[in-house]
């Protein structure tokens, strides 16, 4: 059995009760990611602005609290296996987008270990 989970607003209360309703929003595409400062700082020095699910990324970091968004790909062969915000440790909860755009709440350290990564 998987230690991940398809995120929804429920889930995320659980794993993170201070911000679920703002993160939910985000991810729900109520909120923007332009809102929010760290976007705004990175998408100023860009020549080209980043893709939108590089900002959203980048935004959920900044309401997690994180340091940066990360990402695990396939092999050596640079195909994305996962993005997530990066906590700080391998199995802290994070939220973690995979290849097929979904949000899962888990680790990226039980990702990469439940996928064979």
């Amino acid at each position: 059995m998987s230690r991940l989970a398809h995120s929804n607003l429920a889930r995320l209360k659980l794993a993170f009760p201070d911000s679920a309703f703002e993160l939910h929003s985000l991810i729900a595409r109520k909120l923007s990611p332009e809102e929010y400062t760290d976007v705004q700082d990175w998408v100023a020095q860009c020549y080209h602005k980043p893709p939108y699910k590089e900002r959203l990324m980048c935004a959920l970091n900044q309401v997690l609290g994180g340091f940066g968004v990360e990402a695990v790909f396939h092999d050596d062969s640079f195909d994305l296996a996962v993005e997530y915000v990066n906590m700080g440790d391998a199995y802290s909860v994070t939220l973690l987008r995979n290849e097929d755009g979904q949000f899962l709440i888990g680790s990226w350290g039980d990702y990469v270990e439940d996928h064979g990564i």
